[in-house]
């Protein structure tokens, strides 16, 4: 008897995620965002770096970090994100899908916060962190005058120094936003 109920309980559960996948999958189709055109390796990168950047802004504000180095590590994965982009798309591509890129970011960032917030933060989370903190080195030094050149960027130093002022500006941001939420 038991057993039976497991499994009437079980199919219950399966029609429930099937349904649930479904709409998930129509809702991503029913958005212009075209989520299968999007790159994997740079869903990956905003992901890892989204993380990374909702996990500096915790240990800032918590008082791990000082500010500056929450900057850098904000900055970094800015640069970061970049990097990876172009060297596995052409500037077309990441301009038209800059704001898929950039939910994808923020909802990492967000799931960062919340899991801090409701103490769910674990160790397979902190993995996943340090998975993706040695992932946002590789762009950074592995990325080509080649692919810079190919996106019109002369001058790294330069393109860098931009990098840093736009990041500063996401960063102040997430600082006004944890202000208004104490």
């Amino acid at each position: 008897m038991f057993l039976l109920e497991l499994i009437m309980l079980l199919k219950i559960v399966i029609k429930f995620l099937v349904i649930l996948f479904a709409f998930q999958f129509t809702y991503l189709k029913a958005q212009e965002n075209n989520f299968l055109n999007l790159d994997p390796e740079l869903i990956a990168a905003a992901s890892c770096n989204g993380m990374i950047a909702g996990n500096s802004l915790s240990n800032f504000e918590s008082g791990i970090l000082t500010e500056e180095r929450a900057r850098v590590m904000v900055r970094t994965t800015t640069l970061s994100f970049f990097l990876t982009g172009i060297k596995f798309q052409d500037i077309d591509h990441l301009r038209k899908y800059q704001k898929e890129y950039d939910s994808i970011f923020q909802e990492e960032v967000q799931r960062i916060f919340n899991l801090i917030e409701t103490e769910s933060f674990d160790w397979d989370i902190q993995a996943e962190l340090d998975v993706c903190s040695a992932r946002i080195f590789e762009p950074l030094t592995s990325i080509s005058r080649n692919n810079l050149e190919k996106v019109g960027i002369d001058d790294y130093f330069e393109f860098s120094r931009l990098v840093k002022i736009e990041a500063d500006k996401l960063f102040d941001f997430y600082l006004k936003i944890i202000e208004a939420m104490k």
